[in-house]
């Protein structure tokens, strides 16, 4: 299997790249103009009990001899990552000075993808990627080593290991099988330990722990494992092994590589490195008074790991409905900004129903709305916690990019209590809507978004062939007109506010625009309704 370089940093003829990458060597001094070429790579630095983490940029050169890691990788600084996410994974010639540790000082302007076909391009092939939708088989080779310089050290055992990758009943391969409905197979094998030799073990910078990994993967190769079987590289270590790193884990942004620094890796540590792997950031969490969603930056600071509801916040529980989407596990009920509609929410870890609730935003994010239930052995939350008493709201920026929690009672500095409970509702006045929840039962919740710009109390009864429309004129447009369309034909212009037409048995979809004085139309009301012969 071959990882798609859209989605997946593919870095070997291993797992499906041939060729080299020109990165020179570090003879120029700092502050030399350089050109560099590699491949872009993006890994994400977890410092969990710190709380913080950071995102660091890579030119990665591909091994022709083989192997997952590649030869030597280059620091690219002066750049914000999420600036150039589009060209992750891809060979690129980075322009820029030479810094004192050998690495790249770019702006966004000096990172450039090879033309294909270019003598640099190693002759990358597209192949399915993880974040496709469709079944997947994620195979993951996991390998402990040692250190030469810290022996005693010790990685966490083989059968440990594997029982919380690959055969426990809570294992990482189970919890994706949860997450996925059994669509994703994380399959694999732990192999060491290896002792392994190293220039220091005072630095952790992102060359040392390529190096790592690349010492991990050849020792596995000295003892006859075929490295190419696997889809994703892990490197694991004891703690201690490394006193330069503080963090516990790195998993690449997209990628196939991820780095353990825990003696005792759980569920937790396990599973959110490879959620990078496979594209997905952190669910961070905000805090904004008054009920309004605004933007992070205006509110309470920013938690990196605040969400306490996903692994790849601060809790093991299954990843939110958002991140599914971003898999192309789940299609979500999309509305548009200032849509007026009422939507049925299915609890998000089930098989059926609307999963995940989008209003989408004029700047590319979006409102998202979820309703998690006590259900499985990941999601074991208590039938009192908050976030199975309401539905879930977060600001969603794309895969890739961190998802904001937003707390709905700003009153506390828990996170625990963010969901909106039954009855409350909160305003997003990017869209100009309100989104309330109205009912809340085992097996659905009922969110209501409406918008002053759209009509009000718009209802659908049905009488035997007779379908007859009603609503009330928006509280901040000057309607003059209405535009009223019945499952999706056509729109019918309507002077008042109330409209019958004759329909067939079966169930009917009508929405409703309001038109001002000057012609502009604006958003739409949605209702649907079931006819029946009489």
């Amino acid at each position: 299997m071959r990882l798609s370089t859209r989605l997946v940093l593919v870095l070997a003829s291993a797992i499906g790249v041939v060729g080299t990458a020109a990165l020179p060597g570090y003879a120029e001094g700092p502050g030399t103009l350089v050109n560099d070429t590699g491949v872009l790579t993006a890994t994400v630095v977890d410092d969990f009990d710190g709380g913080s983490s950071r995102t660091e940029l890579d030119l990665v050169e591909t091994d022709p001899a083989g192997g997952t890691v590649g030869r030597r990788a280059l620091s690219v600084t002066g750049v914000d990552p999420s600036r150039v996410r589009e060209l992750v994974g891809r060979q690129v010639v980075a322009k820029g000075r030479r810094t004192k540790d050998g690495g790249i000082e770019v702006t966004a302007s000096g990172l450039t993808e090879t033309s294909p076909g270019a003598p640099e391009d190693p002759g990358v092939a597209e192949a399915p990627s993880v974040a496709e939708a469709g079944p997947k088989t994620v195979r993951v080779l996991a390998v402990t080593v040692r250190f030469k310089d810290t022996p005693s050290a010790s990685p966490v055992s083989s059968s440990v290991l594997s029982s919380r990758l690959f055969t426990g009943s809570k294992s990482v391969r189970a919890y994706y099988d949860d997450l996925s409905d059994g669509q994703w197979d994380v399959r694999g094998r732990v192999v060491g330990p290896y002792t392994v030799s190293r220039t220091s073990s005072s630095t952790c910078e992102s060359s040392d722990y390529y190096d790592w990994a690349r010492s991990a993967e050849q020792a596995a190769i000295d003892a006859g494992v075929d490295t190419s079987a696997y889809t994703h590289l892990m490197v694991v270590w004891g703690r201690g092994a490394t006193p330069g790193c503080g963090w516990a884990g790195l998993g690449q942004l997209p990628g196939n590589l991820t780095w353990i620094n825990a003696s005792d890796p759980n569920l937790y540590v396990l599973s959110h490195e490879l959620g990078h792997n496979f594209g997905e950031h952190h669910a961070s969490s905000y805090n904004c008074t008054g009920g309004v969603i605004a933007a992070p930056a205006s509110c309470r600071a920013v938690s990196e790991y605040g969400d306490p509801f996903t692994t790849m916040g601060a809790a093991p529980y299954l990843q939110h409905a958002t991140a599914r989407e971003h898999y192309q596990l789940i299609s979500p009920r999309g509305l548009a900004g200032g849509e007026a509609r009422t939507v049925r929410l299915a609890p998000a870890d089930t098989t059926s129903g609307v999963r995940e609730l989008r209003v989408s935003r004029p700047d590319g994010t979006a409102v998202t709305v979820e309703y998690r239930r006590p259900t499985g052995l990941f999601d074991a939350f208590a039938s009192s916690d908050p976030v199975v008493n309401g539905v879930t709201l977060r600001l969603d920026r794309g895969l890739g990019k961190q998802t904001y929690l937003f707390d709905t009672t700003s009153s506390t500095s828990s996170d625990s209590d963010a969901p909106l409970r039954l009855g409350r509702s909160v305003i997003d006045p990017v869209t100009d809507s309100q989104i309330t929840l109205t009912g809340l039962r085992p097996d659905a919740a009922t969110v209501q978004v409406t918008s002053p710009r759209a009509v009000r109390g718009l209802r659908a009864i049905a009488s035997g062939t007779s379908l007859t429309v009603a609503w009330t004129q928006p509280s901040g447009v000057s309607a003059t007109s209405y535009l009223v369309s019945l499952d999706g034909g056509a729109p019918v212009r309507v002077d008042g506010t109330r409209w019958t037409t004759a329909v067939e048995p079966g169930r009917h979809r009508v929405v409703v625009r309001a038109v001002d004085g000057s012609g502009m139309t604006h958003p739409a009301a949605t209702t649907s309704v079931l006819s029946r012969v009489m």
